[in-house]
């Protein structure tokens, strides 16, 4: 992907054209990246050119403004239209990011936009895929049990989140249709791997959520990969048939010396101050509230003042509007929808139900 790139007075603009997607999307994340590094400040990045946007593109949109903002610099967009539009549109993000009709009134803003420092608060990342984040998450660090949720809701931010792990390693994307297999290769990690093989095979005929949906119906096999995995890397241990944290009760291992906050912690910590999160958070914030772990980890002051904010996070990913659909059908159709369809061939070893 070529992005043009010009500076007007002390603003350098970057354009974009035709795609944003899993292919073009890295190149605008390492292109903004750089410019930030420098004297930079002032970015705009003029979308006019733009006709086609993915989950992994908006994604990149996200990551730069919250680059701009950890830096304490400005980046601004413009010429949204069409398709690329609606999919923003769909996402909220027409309210969060600062987006302009035109170039002009782009480049104007930047006389009255102050830069908003930044709070500190540093955007979720780590080791630890998204699979194995929520199902932490999701663990009583007390009773070495799963925190009291629903088991189906569980299964479907599961399912979710191995779609969204294998879209930030760049191996899928999806659109408003479906989903888009851009990089067969395998990861090495037995519980994304058969996920991608299976996407793989059945080719971009199925829509988001009706991956999430066949996903989630394998859910006991999921969980007991995921928890097999963490257990097999030294963080959980099993004992008496509980679970059990292997450092001292800590959500997260100690990396390079340094131990990592809490989930919880940092989740609170981007929803409190405001801030435009990073598409990490909001994987990690979309999955918390689809599977209910807030209604567990906040009381219900917290509920009442944060509620509205998670639910804006949440619908910034293309994927997590998908789970939301998958999980709505589900319990539309009851429990027992799944007993009665058709078995197909299954994704983690065992024979699973079709996909509606």
């Amino acid at each position: 992907m070529v992005i043009h790139s010009e500076r007007i007075d002390d603003v350098v603009v970057l354009r974009p054209e035709e795609r944003l997607d899993a292919s073009t999307a890295p190149v605008l994340e390492e292109v903004v990246d750089k410019v930030l590094d420098g004297v930079v400040s002032k970015v705009l990045i003029d979308l006019q050119g733009v006709a086609y946007a993915t989950s992994i593109g908006i994604s990149a949109c996200l990551q730069a403004a919250r680059t701009a903002r950890e830096r304490g610099a400005l980046v601004v967009f413009s010429g949204l239209e069409g398709m690329a539009r609606e999919v923003f549109d769909i996402a909220g993000l027409l309210d969060v990011l600062e987006i302009h009709p035109t170039r002009e009134a782009a480049l104007a803003s930047f006389g009255w936009m102050v830069p908003r420092p930044a709070s500190g608060t540093a955007a979720l990342s780590g080791d630890l895929t998204l699979p194995e984040e929520i199902l932490l998450l999701a663990l009583d660090d007390e009773t070495g049990r799963f925190l009291d949720l629903p088991e189906y809701a569980l299964d479907h931010a599961l399912a979710a989140a191995v779609l969204m792990e294998l879209g930030r390693r760049v191996r899928i994307d999806s659109d408003l249709e479906r989903v888009l297999v851009v990089d067969p290769t395998p990861v090495r990690d037995p519980v994304l791997d058969p996920a991608l093989a299976a996407l793989a095979h059945a080719g971009s005929e199925r829509s988001a959520d009706d991956w999430i949906g066949r996903l989630a119906r394998e859910g006991e096999s999921l969980r007991d990969r995921v928890v097999d995995r963490l257990v097999h890397r030294g963080i959980l241990a099993r004992k008496d048939r509980l679970l059990h944290w292997m450092l001292g009760g800590r959500r997260y291992p100690v990396v390079d010396d340094q131990e990592r906050r809490e989930v919880r912690e940092r989740v609170l910590a981007v929803l409190r101050n405001g801030e435009i999160p990073g598409p990490h958070d909001v994987a990690i914030i979309a999955l918390a509230d689809a599977c209910a772990v807030f209604d567990a980890l906040l009381d219900m002051d917290e509920m009442m003042e944060l509620g509205p904010h998670i639910q804006e996070v949440a619908a910034m990913d293309l994927l997590a509007q998908a789970m939301t659909r998958a999980l709505e059908r589900a319990q539309a159709a009851g429990p027992g929808a799944a007993a009665i369809a058709s078995p197909v061939a299954s994704i983690y070893g065992r024979t699973s139900d079709a996909a509606s």
